[in-house]
């Protein structure tokens, strides 16, 4: 029994290595924790306080959409009486023109997304993303049990949001995964293939109405010991992430704000005064990354460079000899070149409008793909403190919309909503609102804002490769061609 206990341990700990070096203590705890069949749900926020470093953790019920509930009413109190520097959300939410239609669209995270909006709170997500996830799990998991995981596990907010049929729910939640990064082959996309993969695992057909039924279903997915250990799993790598998350933010942050679903407070309500007893302060105040000459890999030296297609072919000067080749080019080209070069990881910009026409392709022939472009929220969280709240949303959303200058406004400003919306920009109220934009003259973008955006992207771009070429010998990474001279302009030799 110690044996298989310490290699369970072990197995976490190979599990967690690519998200953080995290303390062995910390990682019994969450193993211990999530193994357990017999956790409590209780909801509501704990205070940790050490020194003048201080967090809030509000653990929440997911299911409850009420307005009215003393859950929303109890996250916009504590939020007003604590006066948090930073809140810090389990996935991002989506931000309505209302409260209260914000709180019946996406819950507990889309109402702190909202109030920091509002109140010109810097605000994240310190969950792991959707690829991240996936890869670490897949390394022990099959793809179509991970598929049946994540959508068995999110399969109550059928009955939660009152969609028209579960059909349109499933192409829905495909949808969002997707945006997030989930590599769906093309065939797993399909509420059918979901089906047989129930029906391969439970030797029944699944009830598709919201019926007692329903709830029966929920509740033995819920209780099955196949899944439950995948999950254990998956959940103890998310707390590893939150957890290194806080201590991260702990160095520039006095005042913390978290929202997670109550059992993840549970798990970490032992750790927690740990890293706030831990943490050191840091100076405050955020700054633009410069462009270094140590960020732009000098390590790299051209192989070949052909600029009509707008190619460069580099190899990494290392004893792994590892080969990074980027490119941005038409949609056949690129999928010649991944034949060609076989690469063992695709890097896309994942903007999911543009940079990220290949993605499908390389999913499908099971190469590793994730995106190297930071999430909008992760981007917001960089410009928050030279540039207001407001500031950020009026440029971003300029900035996006001059992408869709061939469609008429509104419909363009309806597509930049929704891309943003799904990438975890956190909007604030009226810039949901297209005719709030437009009344304010919308369109002019500041240079200085636009150069800063550049550098965070390129500096994005720059330090995944070099964070990947330690573990992968032939990466692709396909840039849009504004990246592409935003590249060449910044120095790689």
């Amino acid at each position: 029994m110690l044996k298989s206990s310490l290699f369970a341990v072990l197995f976490l700990c190979l599990l967690v290595r690519d998200i953080s070096a995290q303390n062995p203590h910390d990682i019994r705890c969450l193993k211990a924790f999530w193994d357990r069949e017999d956790r409590s749900f209780k909801t509501g926020s704990k205070s940790f306080k050490y020194g003048k470093k201080e967090i809030v953790f509000y653990g929440t019920d997911h299911g409850i959409r009420n307005p009215r509930d003393s859950q929303f009413t109890g996250i916009e109190a504590q939020i007003r009486s604590f006066k948090p520097e930073l809140i810090l959300t389990e996935n991002s939410g989506s931000v309505s023109s209302s409260k209260e239609e914000t709180i019946k669209n996406s819950g507990e995270t889309g109402l702190c997304w909202y109030l920091a909006g509002l109140k010109d709170i810097q605000i994240s997500s310190w969950d792991l993303g959707q690829a991240a996830l996936y890869y670490s799990l897949r390394k022990t998991y099959t793809s179509d049990q991970l598929l049946f995981l994540t959508l068995s596990n999110l399969s109550y907010q059928f009955s939660v949001n009152h969609y028209t049929s579960y059909e349109y729910y499933h192409d829905q939640l495909v949808s969002f995964l997707e945006q997030g990064g989930y590599p769906f082959k093309t065939e797993q996309k399909t509420l059918g293939y979901y089906q047989m993969l129930f029906r391969k695992h439970f030797n029944k057909e699944m009830v598709q109405q919201v019926s007692p039924e329903f709830s029966n279903q929920l509740m033995f997915i819920f209780k099955d010991p196949v899944l439950h250990g995948m999950r254990s799993s998956m959940q103890q790598l998310r707390d590893a992430n939150l957890i290194n998350r806080i201590r991260q933010e702990l160095k520039t942050h006095d005042r913390i704000f978290i929202q997670a679903g109550a059992v993840h407070l549970q798990s970490l309500e032992s750790i927690i005064p740990r890293l706030l007893k831990e943490s050191v302060t840091s100076p405050k105040g955020r700054t633009i990354p410069e462009l270094k000459k140590k960020d732009v890999l000098p390590e790299m030296t051209f192989v070949n460079s052909k600029v009509d297609s707008t190619l460069i072919h580099l190899r990494k000067q290392s004893k792994s000899n590892s080969r990074i080749l980027i490119l941005s080019d038409q949609d056949s080209t690129i999928k010649s070149k991944i034949a060609v070069f076989k690469p063992d990881l695709f890097l896309t910009e994942g903007s999911g409008l543009f940079g990220d026409g290949n993605r499908q392709f390389a999913i499908d022939k099971e190469i590793e793909t994730e995106k190297w472009m930071p999430g909008w929220d992760l981007i917001y969280d960089q410009m928050f403190g030279k540039y207001t709240a407001t500031e950020i949303n009026y440029q971003v959303i300029s900035y996006l919309l001059k992408r869709f200058d061939q469609i008429p406004p509104l419909d363009a400003y309806e597509k930049t909503y929704d891309h943003l919306t799904l990438s975890g920009f956190p909007f604030q109220p009226e810039y949901t609102n297209a005719a709030y934009y437009f009344s304010i003259q919308g369109g002019v973008i500041n240079s200085d804002f636009l150069a800063d955006l550049a550098k965070i992207k390129t500096k994005a771009l720059l330090q995944k490769i070099e964070d990947k070429g330690k573990s992968y010998q032939k990466i692709l990474v396909q840039v849009s061609p504004e990246m592409m001279i935003l590249i060449k302009k910044n120095g790689l030799p």
